[in-house]
């Protein structure tokens, strides 16, 4: 898959927000719970805060959502305070997405001198 460019990248975003509240969603009768989330939180790539997420799920009808952000779990304390929030029934599955290193072997991480970090 290519890279977009930064003008393709402005035209979608731009296509997004004309979309606003007219966006399409699932009208199914069973509907899907999304599993992996980031909010604004995650170090990499989340631009949405979980109270926003969660209310979003709950207008879509959706009884859950897992937040998964990168590395972090700053987004649980807005998450929980969400749960009961005009929906009883929602439910919040709360994870993160970690990156592990053996401990047992040396160092991975040197600076120019070759030194562990």
């Amino acid at each position: 898959m290519e890279k977009l460019t930064v003008k393709q990248q402005e035209k979608l975003v731009q296509q997004l927000l004309k979309m606003g509240e007219n966006c399409i969603y699932s009208g199914a009768e069973i509907k899907r719970v999304e599993l992996h989330m980031h909010t604004k939180m995650s170090q990499m790539d989340g631009v949405t805060s979980a109270t926003d997420l969660i209310k979003r799920a709950m207008k879509w009808g959706m009884k859950s959502i897992a937040i998964t952000d990168h590395g972090v779990v700053q987004s649980f304390p807005d998450a929980h305070k969400m749960l009961g929030y005009d929906n009883p029934d929602m439910k919040v599955i709360y994870g993160v997405e970690a990156y592990l290193v053996p401990d047992k072997s040396s160092s991975i991480v040197t600076n120019p001198k070759g030194q562990a970090i």
